[in-house]
């Protein structure tokens, strides 16, 4: 295996740590939001208009974070700037 393979398998391995890892916190993060809400709603079902809207504001903040990991990864594997 000479040294090109080598890092070309990196970069693989590089990118699909990058994809999932976005994936992963992008889920995790939304769901910690929406149990917050669901909670919030049930202590004063009176804001549940204002915590609506403040949690999908939320939400679209952190459903942009696997677009920008599926974008960074996707530079990594076919536009590397360190090959």
């Amino acid at each position: 295996m000479n040294e090109s393979e080598l890092f070309n398998a990196a970069s693989l391995i590089a990118a699909a740590i990058v994809i999932a890892g976005g994936a992963i916190g992008s889920g995790l993060g939304i769901g910690n939001v929406a149990a917050k809400y669901i909670e919030g709603v049930a202590r004063q079902p009176e804001l549940a208009k204002q915590l609506q809207i403040r949690t999908m504001v939320i939400a679209g903040f952190l459903d942009s974070l696997p677009i920008i990991a599926i974008g960074i990864g996707l530079l990594i594997l076919f536009a590397n700037p360190l090959a």
